[in-house]
């Protein structure tokens, strides 16, 4: 069927068009993407929209990165990463790191009010895939 939790709240018809929806314009960003349709500047935009921009925030790589993104939203941000000339994508790689490692230590040390068992670890694991399978595969 399809990933999330959207047909819980509003039923399965809803559900399956949302994730209907989600598919198409996924495959419009990345159509965008694939013929350079965006410029650079554009896509720092949409990164930004998004949440994933590798400097994102009034102080770059202070700011808190997402510990939660769906699977589409990381797509996009490989697909930017992947365009990128060698030594921006390499800063890119690090300033991601910094944040998700900034972001993880304030997490420990003081926790949020609310923790969602059903994907703790999870995003972890999906990102750091996503990095690692991404830089090698450009090498």
């Amino acid at each position: 069927m399809f990933a999330g939790t959207i047909s819980v709240y509003f039923g399965a018809a809803l559900g399956l068009l949302y994730s209907e929806f989600s598919h198409a314009l996924a495959q419009y960003c990345h159509n965008l993407l694939a013929r350079s349709v965006l410029s650079p500047a554009l896509q720092g935009v949409l990164l930004t929209h998004l949440g994933v921009s590798p400097t994102s925030g009034t102080d770059g790589v202070n700011a808190p990165w997402p510990l939660q993104l769906y699977r589409h939203t990381l797509a996009i941000l490989a697909q930017v990463l992947l365009l990128k000339p060698a030594q921006e994508k390499e800063n890119a790689f690090i300033n991601i790191w910094q944040r998700l490692l900034n972001t993880l230590v304030e997490n420990v040390c003081s926790p949020p009010a609310t923790l969602d068992a059903d994907n703790e670890g999870t995003y972890i694991v999906k990102l750091r895939g996503c990095l690692l399978n991404k830089k090698s595969g450009q090498n």
